[in-house]
């Protein structure tokens, strides 16, 4: 969907927005060249430093003024709030900029309102998990137990909370309907996901592919148990417990809460402007808002095992929040990805609990360090700021944990294994079922040997080029932070997949040939050459046949070929425009305003049953020789194109109305 950086951001969801365009997902090289290192491969040392997490406020307070005061100046940062605890209590926590340009009201880490995105996901894992303590849910019972309507039995594996709480559920992911224009259409949680239900791509357990509709399934399978509405579970349950009275779920905010509420912004040409806030259709996945101060709290009793200290504020068990900090699902056992609900990974050999939230113009980072009893929160009002976590995530590691970072040297031989791996991949977090799929032509990356003994990775129309150089078999670590990648193979041991340490739930799967984007950008400038020189040619024609006199008359079939092969050029590009321009914002998908693109699909549609009779023109144009033979050679070959033309259409889900 991403026609500009801004456009594809300020429409995206938990990090990523499904639409036309690149996935707005944190990109794999971004990351893999900002991040800090995961542990040494064996055999490997690394130097561990005496500073082991931050030990003065005044100490953190240089340190996050530096580092926030530069974002704020770079990214044109309206406000941030932070809050860091440590040990049981608040260590540190602070305001940054403003709630409001406008009137300069400054950010109170205490009392102003932050959306906190996908953030919510950790609540409404919680949530679970507290059902789990009561017997109202099973881990590992086939979700479709607890729910009112039927998930397809399209794998034999069934679906339970420990896949959902893993995103491993198979799903696909889809934007379509994700957001309302306004608050009274937001239906009722069961109605939106009967009616939403993504295709099952893989079996459960496989792959763990970030998702938000079974989040959002499993705050339904909240509701079912504790005949509560989610919002009203929430402040019963969590928020009352833990004095979170700046808290809620809520959509739209409680009268109280609304003017508390941070706006917006967004920067257009280095002009900061007040930006709409986007109304999830769902609550569960994304919907909480919240300050730094109640953060905090639940930061604390996550990590005081499920309660404040003193024995107040209980939320969870004491085994419960162990359990929900233990690994549940990894690509492979040398790689951290899902604890129950919680991204996992291991930076500077300290393991990190964390879970990002986007919901634009908001942007957030909840982290925790269990083994430090060290957690922080941070959030931005501006949707520059996007990116900015794993810049925080790095800069925070590297200064309270910092680690000599130990380059890995290229194995010898590697030449011999380096061409299974290269290839074309895609970000597997997408759909491939309906015609969002089309995203894919645009957020792919390419894998490519190089002569001095690494993998060099290359995002989609990026001039950067990552080098990627085998520690252990299948495992590859970046050489400037030793963040580690693993390749996954299917039985045949032929590469499937590639999974990034960070971030979780967001791999890369590999194409097979019919699938490189550059087939299929040829394939897309060919037919628009061809059906653009029909159209030019046939005006061309008529303007001439205006002033010539005498002319002979046409075969009346010879007439028909010729206006219909006009005809379809037409209407493949005029489908063609007005598909990119109802499209290309992302606004028609998200919030399922689909009437102008289905003029589009419906043209198409109509192009392609008439490629039948263009194809029986195009043999009568040989067989009774109508034209020049050069005029019959364009006329077959735009015959080709619309055939091709066709197969491409099919194959992104956009021949039909697919969605």
């Amino acid at each position: 969907m991403r026609f500009t950086v801004q456009t594809m951001v300020y429409l995206a969801f938990a990090c990523m927005l499904v639409g036309f365009g690149p996935s707005a997902s944190v990109p794999r090289g971004n990351l893999i060249s900002t991040l800090a290192s995961q542990d040494p491969p064996d055999g490997e040392s690394a130097s561990v430093f005496p500073i082991q997490g931050p030990t003065d406020p005044a100490e953190l307070e240089s340190f996050l003024d530096d580092l926030f005061t530069k974002q704020m100046k770079d990214y044109g940062v309206a406000g941030l709030t932070f809050s860091l605890v440590k040990d049981g209590q608040v260590f540190f926590q602070k305001g940054y900029g403003y709630a409001d340009l406008e009137t300069q009201s400054p950010v109170n880490p205490a009392t102003t309102i932050f959306r906190i995105g996908s953030a919510t996901k950790l609540f409404t894992w919680t949530a679970v998990m507290q059902l789990v303590e009561q017997g109202k849910l099973n881990l590992d019972t086939d979700i479709n137990t607890y729910l009112d309507f039927i998930i397809p039995d399209t794998f034999s594996e069934k679906i339970t909370l420990k896949h959902l709480l893993s995103h491993s559920a198979g799903f696909e992911e889809q934007a379509y309907g994700m957001m309302v224009t306004r608050y009274d259409q937001i239906h009722p949680l069961g109605q939106w996901l009967a009616n939403h239900i993504p295709a099952r791509v893989r079996p459960p357990g496989q792959l763990a592919v970030y998702s938000n509709y079974g989040a959002d399934l499993a705050g339904y399978i909240v509701e079912r148990a504790s005949g509560m509405a989610y919002p009203d579970y929430l402040e019963t349950n969590i928020f009352k417990p833990l004095g979170m009275e700046y808290t809620t779920a809520r959509l739209p905010l409680p009268p109280e809460l609304a003017p508390r509420l941070s706006t917006g912004y967004r920067t257009i040409q280095d002009s900061v402007q007040p930006a709409k806030f986007l109304i999830p259709a769902t609550r569960p996945d994304c919907c909480i808002s919240s300050t730094a101060a109640d953060m905090a709290s639940f930061m604390i009793a996550h990590l005081n095992g499920g309660q404040l200290p003193g024995g107040k504020g209980k939320i969870l068990e004491t085994a419960t929040a162990a359990q929900m900090q233990t690994s549940l699902w990894a690509p492979d056992p040398r790689l951290k990805a899902f604890a129950y609900g919680f991204m996992e990974v291991i930076l500077n050999s300290q393991r990190i609990l964390y879970h990002g939230g986007d919901i634009p113009p908001f942007h957030t980072l909840v982290v925790l360090i269990p083994d430090q009893n060290l957690g922080f929160f941070v959030s931005y009002n501006t949707d520059i700021a996007g990116g900015l976590w794993s810049t925080n995530l790095l800069s925070f590691v590297d200064h309270y944990f910092p680690q000599d970072k130990v380059a890995p040297q290229p194995p010898k031989g590697f030449d011999a294994r380096a061409a299974r791996f290269a290839g074309y991949y895609r970000l597997a977090r997408g759909s491939s079922a309906t015609m969002e799929k089309v995203k894919d032509l645009l957020s792919w990356a390419v894998i490519k040997p190089s002569p001095d003994g690494t993998l060099l990775w290359q995002p989609a129309f990026s001039p950067v080029s990552i080098p990627l150089i085998e520690v252990e078999p299948l495992l590859f670590a970046e050489p400037s932070s030793g963040l580690t990648s693993v390749f996954i193979e299917d039985d045949q041991h032929n590469i499937t997949y590639i999974y990034d340490a960070l971030p979780a739930g967001h791999p890369y799967e590999k194409l097979a040939w019919h699938s490189n984007p550059y087939l299929h950008y040829g394939l897309i400038g060919v037919c628009g050459v061809l059906f653009l020189s029909t159209i030019l040619a046939t005006l061309a024609g008529f303007v001439l046949r205006l002033f010539k006199k005498g002319k002979p008359v046409a075969q009346p079939l010879s007439r028909a070929a010729h206006w219909l092969v006009f005809l379809i050029s037409a209407l493949y590009l005029l489908a063609s425009v007005i598909f990119l321009l109802s499209t290309g914002s992302g606004e028609a998908i998200v919030y399922g305003q689909m009437s102008t693109v289905n003029v589009a699909l419906g043209i198409w549609l109509f192009a392609a049953i008439l490629t039948l009779p263009l194809l029986v023109f195009a043999v009568l144009s040989w067989k009774n020789r109508y034209w020049r033979i050069t005029t019959r050679i364009h006329y077959s070959l735009v015959t080709v194109a619309s055939l091709g033309l066709i197969w491409f259409l099919s194959y992104w889900k956009l021949l039909g109305f697919r969605y």
